[in-house]
């Protein structure tokens, strides 16, 4: 899998399942979706 944003690029090396979520949602403008839950867009 290769994914890229404009002047910025990386490859994935290897893809594992985790049985915990480890990301950190702290970052302005970021939040924590939950799978099966209707997500609401926000205004």
């Amino acid at each position: 899998v290769l994914l890229f944003k404009k002047d910025q690029c990386f490859q994935l090396t290897s893809i594992e399942r985790i049985l915990l979520p480890t990301a950190k949602h702290n970052t302005v403008g970021s939040r924590a979706l939950e799978w099966g839950k209707e997500w609401k867009k926000d205004s």
